[in-house]
């Protein structure tokens, strides 16, 4: 069921929804009403599958608190979609959040777009713990573009995921961050404890990554036997031309993937 306006959403059946769509977009929830968003979340206790979109509403650590203090009255919730991009969230307010979402035990699907946030080498710290106790997992996508993250913030990433053992798809958004080599090099080596992914996306222009680490990288992706789909975009980092040529010949000599694309 898809609701426009927190209005509507507030009046409604709360007892009758098991998949819902709210789109709050661009202000229309804010700090103010943030507590009652959750508050009527919380009631929605037969959900299975929520989509949050809070896109540009600054709701700040306060905000992102009061939403999701309401996801562990969500006994049956499998799939939760989270769009808080451009919300002054720091990380006190992700350091709230992943303390809830570890109570979402039987999550199988979690889509969380962070980006253009202040989450920093903490937040994602913080994030990453949260991360590692939902063992049912099987599709993860997380964007985290212009956070300063750093090799510190990728290096718990990356033992989080290497623990989520059931996931098939995960796709990393990173871009425009503070990642070099070491960075790519701990979260591609992490992916050979993911015996069951079939699809990886990794999107990680605008770092500091060198020949290196890309190389790394690709060799860690090569020695991995399931994987089939790979997207890999290492736009504006510490590559020649060349060197990018080689990399993404060596990419293509990777025989068991089905789809492949490589922007560097």
């Amino acid at each position: 069921m898809y609701f426009g306006r927190l209005d509507d959403f507030s009046k409604s059946n709360t007892t009758i929804h098991q998949n819902l769509e709210l789109n709050f977009n661009l202000n229309k929830v804010g700090k103010v009403n943030s507590t009652t968003l959750g508050q009527v979340i919380s009631k929605c206790v037969n959900l299975k599958a929520i989509k949050i979109n809070l896109y540009t509403n600054y709701i700040g650590d306060e905000g992102i608190q009061n939403i999701s203090s309401s996801f562990g009255q969500l006994k049956y919730l499998t799939v939760l979609i989270l769009e808080l991009q451009y919300n002054s969230i720091g990380v006190e307010g992700i350091l709230h959040l992943a303390q809830e979402l570890k109570k979402i035990k039987n999550l199988q699907i979690l889509k969380l777009y962070l980006g253009r946030n202040f989450i920093n080498q903490d937040g994602t710290n913080h994030l990453a713990f949260g991360l590692c106790q939902l063992y049912n997992l099987r599709c993860l996508t997380l964007g985290l573009f212009g956070n300063g993250v750093n090799d510190d913030g990728v290096f718990h990433l990356s033992l989080a995921i290497g623990g989520l053992i059931n996931l098939r798809k995960l796709r990393l958004v990173l871009s425009n961050n503070q990642i070099t080599d070491e960075g790519i090099i701990n979260l591609s080596s992490s992916l050979k404890f993911c015996k069951k992914l079939l699809s990886l996306k990794l999107t990680l222009f605008e770092n500091n990554i060198s020949f290196k680490g890309a190389q790394n990288a690709i060799s860690s992706i090569r020695k991995h036997s399931d994987i089939k789909a790979l997207k890999l975009n290492l736009e504006s980092n510490n590559l020649l031309r060349r060197e990018a040529f080689a990399i993404k010949q060596n990419i293509f000599k990777i025989k068991k993937l089905v789809k492949c694309n490589f922007q560097c």
